[in-house]
């Protein structure tokens, strides 16, 4: 239902991952590698990790190879994978070595853990709802509200402050009770066995 409304980002194709209580889901918009094999959410060769990711990683064609002298084998021309294995060989501090933009999670089924990423300015977007119990995220706000523990409900307070301050972009508020933003430039870890986040 969360893709149904927002595959307007996405239209070439769709894909989910549904296992556990845990669930990602997908709309792609194909620009690199056009190949079914671009296919997302994407799996790493032993199923250890899984990716849902929006963005571009400029420089992916040199990571590519400096992670095939690792010996990394690579099944498509997607910089999505590049980014899949770039975590795996350098963990969080792979975001260190992307040039682009993007926001995407990857589900680590070793460590559970769920690391989230965005992008230095904060091009590409990433709201999450967090109650302790459950962690819903979407690349918009309104994808969140497909769960009847998300409220719709404005935080008051929160526009007051927009629009006294008109400035945004450095906090994690939104305009809705409980909505949040992972701000640009920021990692997000969720621990799958605490269900807390760091």
């Amino acid at each position: 239902k969360m893709i149904k409304i927002i595959n307007y980002r996405g239209p070439d194709d769709e894909g989910y991952y549904i296992e556990n209580n845990i669930g990602f889901g997908h709309c792609r918009l194909s620009i690199i590698d056009l190949t079914y094999a671009g296919h997302q959410p994407m799996k790493s060769n032993d199923n250890s990790l899984l990716i849902v990711y929006n963005g571009e990683i400029y420089n992916f064609i040199e990571l590519r190879k400096e992670l095939e002298t690792l010996g990394y084998k690579f099944k498509s021309n997607t910089d999505t994978e590049v980014l899949l294995y770039s975590y795996k060989e350098w963990g969080e501090n792979c975001v260190n070595k992307f040039n682009g933009d993007w926001a995407f999670a990857i589900l680590d089924m070793n460590k559970k853990e769920l690391f989230c990423s965005r992008d230095r300015f904060g091009v590409k977007p990433f709201y999450y709802f967090y109650d302790s119990k459950s962690f819903i995220f979407a690349s918009e706000i309104k994808g969140l509200f497909c769960f009847e523990t998300v409220s719709k409900k404005f935080d008051i307070q929160k526009v007051k402050r927009f629009i006294v301050w008109e400035n945004w972009e450095h906090t994690q508020d939104t305009f809705f009770e409980g909505i949040m933003r992972l701000i640009p430039g920021y990692n997000l870890i969720l621990d799958l066995k605490t269900m807390r986040i760091s």
